[in-house]
């Protein structure tokens, strides 16, 4: 089992300006599929594909808009990235680009304790 914190790097002009894509809470759960070439070292090269559910709200009080904004999405996306673990190897920092089905792509990284 994996607790994953997901971040992602606002490089892309394109999506930056998607302004409902921001400014709100989101969680979501999947499934994560990955390959890894280096598995035995500690920095490592991967690909992964992942199908997500994620619900999205935005608070009345932080939004300003007089009715709550909610949205529900099924999603995919595959990512490259590399992997660094820590000496004991319960925690690693993943850099990666996801490339969503959808068409956009971001650059993100995530925080990954391992049980």
């Amino acid at each position: 089992m994996e607790v994953v914190f997901k971040f992602p790097i606002l490089t892309n002009p394109s999506y930056r300006e998607q302004s409902d894509k921001f400014n709100y809470f989101v969680y979501s759960i999947g499934l994560t599929e990955r390959y890894s070439i280096f598995s035995d070292k500690r920095l490592q090269v991967f690909a992964e594909v992942s199908p997500y559910f994620a619900h999205a709200y935005k608070e009345v009080w932080n939004s300003g808009d007089p009715v709550p904004y909610t949205n529900d999405e099924f999603g995919c996306y595959a990512a490259p990235g590399v992997t660094l673990y820590s000496k004991s190897r319960r925690v690693s920092f993943d850099l990666y680009y996801e490339i969503f089905f959808t068409g956009h792509t971001m650059l993100s990284y995530k925080v990954n304790y391992n049980f």
